[in-house]
């Protein structure tokens, strides 16, 4: 393997230490440089990264950390860095792949996801419900990988609304390090306004909110409850448009085909789950979506 010289990652608050704490070990095992730039609300957990490597033993100057805002630092690392790695939108990953095409240099992303979890008339209930309520809740939403459609077949449907209700309306919501919470804060207030309008939109449009619902400032100031959709259509921002929320909205369907189809009608392909008792469905549903 042969060094391409100093690797360039912009990295998200979401998860901003395990995400360039990965690369960055990649890069460097690789032979690389590497020159980070953390999200501007996450540059501490970047400084903290670059002394353990340091108090490891890495040799002065080979982790650089660049803090400051994407429009003014982003621009000068994707002109002078020989390759870039990038974890965030897919708005901004489509121009970074453009600027990094310009100039002939290697560029990899990990970008936005709108994840299709799709429960089979043949799926374990009791296991679909409560992996989805991980799926949608964990880290409230904010996770590339989160669950941000169910697709539920009509021959099982009442009885999983029934059960991942009652899953939902159990998880704990509110803020610090006790691990009797369930639910965390949104990161936000901008967040946490994307959440609201995706959810009155929906409401708008005539879903209903089985879970959830409404912000909760009596336990933190972006505190969002685990929400729950139901008669969610494709003229919906929730159905389209990434949430990155605790906002699970619901679908039912008739024939695999169906649904297969209409989970890949989305411009956000990144991750998507089963829930069946059939191996050989999941791997047929697997080869058919595209993600």
């Amino acid at each position: 393997h042969v060094p391409v010289g100093v690797v360039g990652m912009i990295s998200p608050w979401n998860y901003p230490f395990n995400l360039p704490a990965t690369d960055t070990a990649q890069a460097l095992l690789a032979g690389n440089a590497v020159v980070l730039k953390p999200d501007s609300q996450t540059p501490f957990t970047a400084r903290l990264l670059a002394d353990l490597l340091a108090e490891a033993g890495l040799p002065s100057d080979l982790f650089q950390v660049v803090p400051g805002a994407g429009t003014r630092v982003g621009p000068v690392l994707v002109e002078t860095c020989d390759f870039l790695m990038f974890t965030g939108s897919t708005a901004v990953g489509r121009e970074l792949a453009q600027q990094c095409g310009a100039r002939l240099i290697g560029f990899s992303a990990e970008l936005g996801g709108k994840n299709a979890a799709l429960v089979l008339a043949d799926a374990d209930i009791n296991a679909a419900a409560s992996g989805l309520a991980r799926g949608c809740f964990a880290g409230a939403g904010q996770v590339c990988v989160s669950i941000e459609r169910i697709y539920v077949a009509n021959e099982v449907y009442a009885e999983f609304l029934t059960r991942f209700a009652a899953r939902t309306r159990s998880l704990r919501l509110g803020t610090g390090h006790d691990w009797d919470i369930d639910v965390g804060s949104l990161v936000s207030a901008a967040q946490l306004d994307n959440v609201r309008r995706h959810v009155d939109d929906a409401r708008a449009q005539g879903a209903g909110v089985l879970a959830g619902g409404r912000a909760r400032p009596d336990l933190g100031p972006y505190c969002y409850e685990p929400t729950i959709l139901t008669g969610v259509t494709s003229e919906m921002k929730v159905a389209v448009e990434e949430t990155f929320g605790p906002v699970a909205p619901l679908t039912v369907f008739e024939t695999e085909e169906e649904v297969v189809e209409r989970a890949n009608a989305t411009e956000f392909a990144l991750a998507s789950y089963f829930f069946s008792k059939d191996v050989s469905k999941i791997f047929r549903g697997a080869e058919a979506l595209e993600y």
